[in-house]
């Protein structure tokens, strides 16, 4: 009787600019699925102390697609985004057989196809809970809104998870222009406040239509 043993390599998925998310089935290895992790920042050039008549709007998160995918990217795939209950240790190395906890219940959820087209600057854009906006919102003025450690102390991050039935891709997603936008109206005028993913990386960030 032959026998053997397989242990299953792991690789380092930390300390990059690249998120992967998604999930298909793969004709040889079965299910294969990608989640992500990731921390934010405040943009230090700005603030949330909005005019005094200011009113919230809404909040959306925006990742930009980084070009690489495997897998079926006609299909539609969905995501949701929850929030991590432990903040992620910027000193430790995370494997791809790593978690991190977070809540059961999403912030947002959104059901897309892959735009990849190259002459484009294509993102994916998930709508957030308002719930969660205006008390983003409600930090203006408040350290949270310039410092970084005090508002990783008060979101400790966010995990992007696939559609657990998706049959799709995996896709790469970019951290270098993600960002998290804060919008609100003061009288006629739109403004909003981004919270980005890596805040050395802000310049050329531009705000999408809400």
């Amino acid at each position: 009787v032959r026998s053997s043993t397989v242990l299953l390599d792991s690789i380092q998925t930390s300390g990059t600019t690249a998120l992967l998310l998604g999930r298909y089935i793969d004709p040889a290895l079965g299910v294969v699925e990608a989640r992500s992790f990731l921390q934010l920042a405040p943009d230090t050039g700005d603030t949330l102390k909005a005019d005094p008549k200011a009113v919230y709007d809404s909040l959306v998160l925006v990742l930009p697609y980084n070009g690489f995918s495997y897998g079926d990217t006609t299909r539609y795939q969905n995501v949701s985004v929850h929030r991590l209950t432990d903040t992620l240790n910027n000193s430790k190395v995370y494997l791809n057989t790593s978690n991190a906890p977070f809540e059961a219940t999403a912030l947002g959820r959104a059901r897309y196809k892959p735009n990849l087209n190259p002459n484009a600057a294509p993102t994916l854009r998930v709508k957030l809970s308002d719930a969660f906006g205006r008390e983003l919102f409600a930090l203006a003025g408040k350290p949270e809104s310039t410092d970084q450690v005090a508002f990783r102390n008060y979101l400790k991050g966010l995990a992007l998870v696939p559609g657990a039935g998706d049959e799709g891709s995996v896709l790469g997603l970019s951290t270098a222009n993600a960002v998290m936008y804060v919008y609100y109206h003061a009288d006629t005028l739109q403004k909003f406040y981004g919270i980005y993913t890596t805040p050395q990386r802000r310049a050329g960030t531009a705000a999408p239509t809400p």
